[in-house]
């Protein structure tokens, strides 16, 4: 190819990954767009608020959760493990998970009640909006024990 026709070509390719790049708006993209209503500043006090609450009880279990997980994978690593070790620890996790969840249905309930907003649910253990979260994607990574989309989160539809 000759310069003259080059050129041109590189132009249009450059301009064409342009329009590409502004026309991708929504989430994540930096449009605007699927965010959902405006929160008045009365709501996000009250959101504020709701938030410490309940972080102030749920970060001891998050601790605590995570030091059981550390201590299975230490005992699984180890070689070492027996059987009833391990389904006690498993216990102990699940318990954890399941008073973690409960935290969230309460703060859930009482952002409802108080806002009017209603907040979404995700697996117990994965945060809001977690991996596993409302979105009905399956979790990424999924293995033997995928439950299908909602990767079997509590009210998830599978």
């Amino acid at each position: 190819m000759n310069r003259k026709s080059l050129i041109p070509l590189m132009a249009l390719v450059v301009l064409s990954f342009a329009a590409v790049a502004i026309a991708k708006g929504g989430p994540g993209y930096g449009g605007a767009q699927g965010q959902g209503p405006a929160i008045s500043p009365e709501n996000q006090q009250k959101l504020q608020d709701i938030f410490e609450k309940y972080d102030a009880k749920m970060h001891p279990l998050r601790e605590e959760k995570w030091r059981l997980n550390k201590e299975l994978d230490a005992l699984v690593r180890s070689g070492q493990a027996d059987k009833e070790t391990i389904h006690n620890l498993v216990e102990d996790l699940s318990k954890n998970r399941d008073k973690i969840y409960e935290l969230h249905k309460k703060m859930s309930a009482e952002i409802e009640k108080e806002t009017g907003l209603v907040f979404p649910m995700g697996k117990p253990d994965c945060g809001f909006g977690g991996p596993c979260g409302s979105s009905g994607h399956p979790p990424m990574g999924h293995g033997r024990n995928f439950k299908g989309p909602g990767g079997g989160c509590p009210g998830a539809q599978n």
